[in-house]
């Protein structure tokens, strides 16, 4: 398989059922994360715009950055609540990123689509005001 980037692998995390309460930015090509189910592995954090005073970008518990990010089987998850305002649980800025049967959940703005092509199926997407947002390019499938 080529993969349109040139490079010829691809590089897959398996990611054991847990809760980890941090934030994570993820910038390496062609990198696939495996969890074992939504609710079952769990990227959280609870990081917004109100309490610490962050840009709306800057508060995702999870970012995917470089080219052909792909997850399947995790829940993204920002805990802020009310309180916190702006909060993001997913921001992709990887083009060509793919997520499949991931679980997207915050209060506001969970799902930050910020740019370039994206590809959601089977995902369930949680969230109030302006819970999906962003100018990237997507397509939800089912």
């Amino acid at each position: 398989m080529q993969l349109l980037s040139g490079l010829n692998k691809r590089y897959v995390i398996l990611i054991k059922k847990g809760v980890y309460m941090e934030n994570v930015v993820v910038d390496k090509e062609n990198l696939a994360m495996a969890g074992e189910g939504t609710g079952a592995t769990i990227i959280s954090s609870n990081l917004n715009t109100c309490i610490n005073n962050l840009s709306t970008y800057h508060t995702a518990s999870f970012g995917a950055k470089a080219y052909g990010f792909m997850a399947h089987d995790i829940s993204f998850v920002n805990t802020a609540g009310p309180l916190g305002e702006q909060a993001v649980a997913l921001r992709s800025t990887s083009d060509c990123s793919i997520f499949y049967r991931c679980e997207i959940s915050g209060f506001q703005d969970s799902l930050y689509a910020h740019s370039k092509r994206q590809f959601y199926r089977e995902c369930e997407i949680h969230g109030t005001i302006d819970f999906i947002f962003g100018y990237g390019t997507t397509v939800f499938q089912n």
